[in-house]
Formats: structure tokens, sequence, C-alpha cells
């Protein structure tokens, strides 16, 4: 029997110390694991969550809450490409294998026309849609075709001049940029 540096004032077996501390250590060990591996059980809390605000947004705004309208909404809500119906279609195609292009698009037109989202034309053949509906301008890359957000405040006194300047009552405005993102720079930069 001796006093151990892992339990000073304790006496016990060194042994059964030892063993103690490897106990702690190794239950120690789980919770650090659990910690920090309980994002898959975070994300899956807040997945539900934006879920029940997607489906409580679609029935507020007069919309059948189906897996399928829930399942485009909330993929509109949580990214920031900008995509265009073949893109959605192509995301959630694995996860709703039953749902069809045609399927997109009905949706789409009917979040737009809820006002649920807003269509972007940025003069590609086809429509990209945004679930951020308030008035704010895009750039899109001419070579990677992505298009980004840009912060409205930096161009909030443009439609108080397009007033003064026309006479018009403006009602909206949608203001496309147009040039080469900071990656497509690079790899431009390396082939030159």
């Amino acid at each position: 029997w001796q006093c151990c540096r892992y339990s000073p004032g304790f006496r016990v077996p060194i042994t059964q110390c030892a063993l103690l501390f490897d106990s702690f250590n190794k239950s120690l060990d789980r919770l650090i694991f659990l910690f920090y591996n309980n994002d898959y059980h975070l994300e899956s809390i807040l997945k539900e969550e934006a879920m029940e605000q997607s489906v409580t947004l679609l029935k507020k705004h007069g919309l059948k809450a189906t897996p399928q309208r829930i399942a485009i909404y909330d993929y509109l809500l949580h990214t920031e490409a900008h995509p265009t119906v073949d893109t959605i279609y192509a995301s959630l195609h694995p996860t709703h294998p039953t749902m069809s292009l045609a399927t997109v698009y009905k949706t789409v037109e009917s979040l737009r026309e809820a006002g649920l989202i807003q269509q972007l034309n940025v003069g590609e053949e086809c429509f990209r849609y945004d679930a951020r509906t308030s008035s704010h301008p895009h750039v899109q890359c001419l070579h990677c075709r992505r298009v980004f957000d840009l912060d409205p405040a930096s161009f909030a006194d443009l439609s108080d001049r397009a007033r003064a300047q026309s006479s018009f009552l403006i009602t909206q405005a949608q203001l496309y940029f147009y040039g080469l993102c900071p990656e497509c720079q690079q790899v431009q930069d390396a082939s030159d």
C-alpha cells in the first residue's frame, strides 16, 4: 500500500490506482470521442429542425408540404450555389430516386410564385434559383459559371440614382456582374 501520484492522499495499492487511472482515461477518451464525433447526431437534429421550418413556411404560403417539395425547398435554403433545375435534380436524385425532373420544374415554379424563392436570369440558357428572396446583386464567373451573392449595402443608392435619373418608380432591381472568380484567375495565371 502506498500513495499513488494519481490519487494523492489515498492509500490504495499502486496496481489498483493504475487500473483506476486507466479506466478513467478510457472513459475520458470515450467522452472526447463522443464529443468530437457527435456531429452526426447534432447535424441530424439541425436537419430535422430545418425540415420543420421548411414545412411551416410551405404551409404558411398555401403550399402542400410533399416530400419532394420539402426536399427541394430545403436544398435551396441551404445552398449558396444558385442552382439550375438540372443541378437541383442531380443533387437530390440519390436521396429521392422517384423524383422526376418535371417535378423539380413544377416545384421551383410554385415556390417562385409563392415568393419563397427567386428566379435568376444571368444570361444563360436556363434559370437559376435562390432562396434569398430579398433584392441583392450577383456576380457570375464567366469560366466556371458559378454565381455568387454580393452585399446589397454596397449598392443601396443605385435604385435611388436610377429613380432620380429616369423618374421611374423603381419596384424591383436585379443587378448582375460578370468576370473571373479568384479560383479561375489562378488557373488562368498558371496557364499563362
